[in-house]
């Protein structure tokens, strides 16, 4: 027989994973999302290594599509001798089965992600080695979606309130730059700039989702303000201003540091445009033991915080 081409016990177990969801019944997703949420890993991974254990087998594993989807002869099969298969490779190491490595999933927005969840995630790898780490970079209602869906454990989201339909936390404040050309005429001005000069200059912004221009562009936009060049994250828009291009608004939180960029200005505004604070989100009936890969990372996120 033929070698087969890939890690046998890998594909074996993700059709098992398969076909426990296809047994179960309808649910949230088909059954290779589900089962591709179970591993850890993006569904098209499940449906390569499905493709090549079929083209191994000789035979279809499954019929139909969806909630429809139904084990043929072979897939029954496979599955079954897949089951012994895993079971003898989990007594190897001994009389206890094998247990699952420790999952965490995140959502976070620019700001946190960038800044506060590297090293939070850090120390939760320290203290847990084995754990599997999914991180999505979502902005508020996004994140506040995915926590309701079950689809990640814990989401970081920016608020003036607490966010509503989820638990939350507060972690603390942010902090709003002013990024201006280092040459320009309203860099070398002292003391306050005034709104409509703001206004008027062109403005360097990141897209519609952005909680950063929203906020922003609650002030200024009454006055005619739109962004003038659109970018996708801080370092982004800090360059464009440096080439002399515009203005920016970034965020930061409270608690980091000043950012710095060359040809740069950057003044604190933080009081003109309003406070937003950060939120730990979690769904409502959501539980962590005291010793898991979500409490950890909570944990450190708000030592972070001064919390």
């Amino acid at each position: 027989m033929k070698a087969y081409p890939g890690d046998l016990l890998d594909h074996v177990r993700t059709w098992v994973t398969v076909a426990r969801a296809v047994e179960a019944g309808p649910g949230r997703g088909a059954p290779h999302v589900r089962a591709a949420s179970e591993l850890a890993v993006d569904v098209s991974i499940v449906r390569r290594r499905l493709a090549t254990l079929t083209e191994h087998v000789g035979a279809p594993l499954l019929r139909g599509r969806g909630s429809r989807a139904s084990l043929t002869p072979a897939g029954e099969r496979i599955r079954a001798r897949g089951e012994e298969l895993l079971g003898l490779a989990g007594s190897l190491g001994g009389d206890a089965p094998a247990r699952a490595a420790p999952l965490l999933r995140v959502a976070a927005t620019g700001a946190v992600l960038g800044e506060l969840v590297p090293p939070a995630l850090r120390r939760v790898r320290a203290a847990y080695p084995e754990v599997l780490l999914r991180v999505r970079r979502a902005g508020a209602d996004t994140t506040r979606a995915l926590v309701l869906a079950g689809d990640v454990d814990l989401g970081v989201v920016r608020s003036e309130l607490a966010p509503e339909g989820v638990a939350s936390t507060r972690l603390g404040e942010d902090r709003l730059w002013l990024a201006l050309p280092r040459r320009s005429l309203l860099a070398r001005r002292r003391g306050p700039l005034r709104t409509a000069e703001l206004a008027r200059a062109p403005l360097v912004g990141y897209g519609p989702s952005s909680a950063t221009m929203r906020r922003v562009l609650a002030v200024l936009g009454p006055l005619g303000a739109e962004p003038w060049i659109e970018v996708e994250g801080k370092a982004s828009a800090l360059r464009y201003v440096a080439e002399g291009l515009g203005i920016a608004f970034v965020s930061t939180l409270a608690t980091g540091p000043v950012p710095r960029a060359a040809g740069v200005v950057l003044r604190d505004v933080t009081s003109r445009f309003g406070r937003t604070s950060f939120w730990l989100v979690w769904k409502p009936d959501a539980t962590f033991p005291a010793t898991s890969p979500a409490r950890t990372f909570a944990r450190q996120l708000g030592a972070s915080l001064g919390r």
